[in-house]
């Protein structure tokens, strides 16, 4: 014991310097220091003082540097007002609540200065403090206090303050009943039933306490608003948060960890992945939120879930808490492949829910809180599937009240110490085919389960026909892996186009892989290799979405997307110039010609020429513009004379889109000198001719004469 008390001390100094620096370390140092009952009687000395009888104080008292022992209840009447400064009180009932504490309206009560107040014996006493009086507690101690329906210290006073103060071995450490602006601060609460339980009550502070081992629960906040919980350490504990719709509450928690690792708050939040590290998780009002691979060990409740739907909740640990997962008024969610194990009240339970699905999880050993201690628990909840689990050594393997359409099947059910299942209050039977229920001969029909296999079942369950032997079920809740291959993401694309993906799953094995493009389902494929030829041809360009999912054989997905470029439109060719416009002999050609293209842009331009109807020769054209809009020229060599030259141009985009010109031609002509027939001289030979033939006219008219 005192090993354990040593690390778990040494885990607390840790925790304290991560929360609060070296004055809060001194101030909880201060706080932890226990020293047993009978151990301060030896120093009682002459401020020892027993007091037989009730003690009321109803005017100015300041206790200080005393050990009371009071046998008989202490009152703060109204107007009285009670200071105690390291003074102790020790409580002497002869049974569980025969005495105890009580302010009244309008009277005051301080402890101070390593004051404690607990009991003279094993018998617990109440503590009220109500509503209209005046509480403050610092640097003090609580401890063996409440039974019964007095949990513990109750407090029903607006403004009361609790600071850096000690409460152990209690029912409840603190009960907070609907009040206004409490401050709880550096405070250390361990060994309690629970540590807080916080009650139709608003502006309250939780800031900076540890919150150890409550053997139910650490801090429970139930319909309560303007609450500020932060930068508490709880250890083997955690939060529990109960509202009522329609669920707007003002809440700031944060900084909070359980077991040093992060409790995470999720109040309105939509697609969202919960980090592995988390230590505890509350979803109230989330929608589409994963929570994946996490370990939510040794808290109250791994998962906590309120009014959230479409979750995902896949491959977790929950071992060693109160509760694995805990849901109320939520829908669509899918709880796969996860081991929850020796909770002591439920593995997985839901209330006032729909359409949830229970797939491949291994539910076992719930029995600690007998007989309430149950693997899975359904009340009022429809559409549930219950499906491949093994659901084993609970005290109770299924409860189901009320609710409708659940359907429990192809489950391994044995070794629960009561029932496999349980159904009451049904106006519909539970579905219960399939399931191994220890014994080839199927299960027992009996109200009165026994801890023997086969199992038995009661109520409204329909449960032929059974399982002969044990199903192989497989915890597997890891998505195969999914990888596309080709087209790249942002790729440019055009034509036929080869999507293809590497796929594989080394627990199950690969189901199948669907193929969408811009969310149409357009492909199924069954078997390696996994790919699909995608004719584009019908498509407008532009970007498109080409998006895989991967199914293995126990439904676990796994998805991946990519964006490509669609560009089937080829290059646009402008008329091309020729430079010089009229060509002769000795000339090379240099041909211009603007091509632009709006998609994945220009790659190649060719020049193609021929002479006289000979072979086509090629020639790359230069650029000097954008890839999308841009002047190319290339020279055609000098040809002969009278030669006939035709030419077009062929432009190629980066996808391969290809688009060319019509043929232009051109005829060479004579060196400039020589005598060259064009449409300047054959005015001027027809001007000579027309003069020549007058001449001759006029000359044989006169000869004629």
């Amino acid at each position: 014991m005192k090993s354990k008390r040593l690390l778990i001390a040494l885990f607390l100094f840790s925790l304290l310097i991560n929360f609060g620096g070296a004055n809060w370390v001194q101030n909880k140092i201060k706080l932890v220091k226990t020293i047993e009952s009978n151990a301060k009687l030896f120093l009682i000395g002459p401020k020892s003082i027993n007091i037989d009888g009730n003690w009321d104080v109803v005017g100015n008292e300041v206790r200080q540097d005393e050990v009371i022992v009071l046998t008989g209840n202490l009152t703060v009447k109204p107007g009285g007002n009670l200071t105690l400064i390291n003074t102790t009180i020790y409580i002497n009932g002869s049974f569980d609540g025969e005495f105890g504490i009580r302010v009244e309206e309008n009277g005051i009560l301080e402890i101070y200065n390593d004051s404690e107040i607990t009991t003279y014996n094993i018998h617990r006493f109440f503590f009220d403090v109500e509503a209209g009086a005046l509480f403050v507690m610092e640097y003090s101690t609580l401890s063996y206090c409440g039974y019964g329906d007095k949990q513990g210290l109750t407090i029903k006073a607006n403004d009361s303050i609790v600071k850096y103060s000690t409460f152990h071995d209690n029912l409840f450490g603190i009960v907070a009943e609907n009040i206004w602006n409490l401050t709880l601060e550096g405070n250390y609460f361990y060994d309690n039933y629970y540590g807080v339980s916080i009650v139709s009550s608003n502006n309250v502070i939780m800031n900076g306490n540890v919150i150890e081992d409550g053997f139910f629960g650490g801090v429970q906040v139930c319909l309560s608003d303007y609450m500020t919980i932060t930068n508490n350490a709880f250890v083997h504990d955690s939060l529990y948060v109960m509202v009522m719709p329609p669920f707007v509450i003002h809440y700031t928690v944060e900084g909070n960890t359980v077991n040093g690792k992060p409790l995470y708050f999720l109040y309105n939040i939509t697609d969202h992945t919960v980090p592995k590290n988390a230590g505890n998780i509350i979803l109230i009002l989330c929608r589409n939120i994963i929570i994946r691979e996490t370990i939510l060990s040794a808290s109250d409740n791994g998962i906590e879930i309120v009014a959230s739907s479409d979750l995902t909740i896949e491959n977790n640990t929950m071992d060693d808490g109160n509760t694995g997962i805990i849901g109320w008024g939520s829908s669509n969610v899918l709880i796969k492949g996860n081991k929850i194990r020796n909770n002591i009240l439920t593995g997985i339970g839901f209330s006032s829910s729909q359409n949830i699905t229970i797939r491949n999880n291994l539910v076992s050993n719930t029995t600690l809180l007998a007989p309430d201690a149950k693997g899975v628990s359904l009340e009022d909840s429809y559409n549930v599937t219950i499906i491949k689990n093994e659901i084993i050594n609970n005290y109770e393997g299924i409860h189901v009240k009320g609710g409708e359409n659940v359907n429990v099947t192809l489950n391994n059910i044995h070794g629960n110490e009561i029932h496999g299942l349980y159904a009451e209050n049904l106006n519909k039977n539970v579905s219960a085919q399939n399931n191994w229920w220890g014994s080839s001969a199927g299960p027992e029909y009996k109200e009165v389960g026994d801890q023997y296999d086969p199992e038995e079942v009661y109520g409204n369950v329909s449960y032929s026909p059974w399982l002969v032997e044990e199903v192989t079920i497989n915890i597997d809740a890891v998505p195969p892996s999914l990888r596309i291959m080709s087209p790249q993401n942002e790729s440019w694309i055009h034509e036929n186009v080869d999507i293809s993906a590497e796929v594989s799953d080394a627990e199950s094995g690969v189901k199948e892989v669907l193929f969408y493009i811009d969310g149409q389902l357009v492909y199924t494929d069954t078997n390696a290799p996994y790919r699909y030829l995608w004719d584009t041809r019908q498509l407008s360009d532009g970007q498109h979405t080409i998006r895989l999912v991967a199914y293995d054989n126990e439904d676990n997905r796994n998805a991946s997307e990519i964006i490509v470029n669609l560009d089937n439109t080829p290059p646009q060719i402008d008329t091309p110039t020729i430079t010089p416009s009229e060509p002769r002999e000795g000339d090379s050609v240099k041909v211009t010609v603007t091509i632009s293209d709006a998609g994945s842009g220009i790659s190649h331009v060719y020049l193609k020429y021929r002479v006289d109807g000979g072979s086509w020769m090629s020639i790359e054209m230069a650029g000097t513009g954008t890839a999308t809009s841009s002047p190319f020229s290339a020279s055609i060599p000098a040809q002969n004379a009278g030669a006939t030259v035709e030419f077009l141009i062929e432009a190629y985009d980066v996808v391969g889109n290809n688009a060319t010109s019509t043929i232009q031609s051109y005829v060479v002509g004579k060196k400039s000198g020589g005598f060259t027939i064009t449409s300047t001289t054959t005015i001027a030979i027809s001007a000579i001719a027309v003069v020549s033939i007058k001449a001759i006219v006029i000359y044989l008219t006169k000869k004629g004469k």
